[in-house]
């Protein structure tokens, strides 16, 4: 049996494979919840110093906006990211949202607010 340990990762083959996943779920994104999702990411970053996705989803939630496939809501933020609108701060939170139990969700920082 292989330990994680002993196993080498090839970190250039695992972005690139990251970047590709992240395409693939913008494409088979519904067009109208990508572009409706990414101006409320823009919102958020104007307004918030940082931010967790959980108010992402707190605000497609109050709009009534359905996300048929969660990952999406992953990638709209790797791509306010790419857009120089937020960076990960390398700390996690739990999240709020009872659907996902508490579980560790990455805490972002605005690019578009002074600090």
């Amino acid at each position: 049996m292989t330990s994680f340990s002993s196993t080498i990762i090839n970190q250039n083959f695992v972005q690139v494979t990251l970047e590709e996943a992240l395409a693939l779920v913008e494409q088979g994104a519904d067009k109208e919840v990508w572009k409706k999702a990414m101006s409320l990411m823009e919102e958020i970053c104007k307004a918030h110093q940082e931010f967790t996705t959980d108010i992402l989803w707190e605000r497609l939630d109050g709009l009534g906006i359905v996300v048929r496939e969660p990952r999406v809501v992953g990638a709209i933020v790797r791509a306010a990211e790419s857009k120089g609108w937020c960076k990960p701060t390398g700390k996690y939170t739990c999240t709020t949202r009872p659907v996902a139990h508490r579980r560790p969700v990455r805490l972002w920082r605005s690019l578009l607010l002074a600090p």
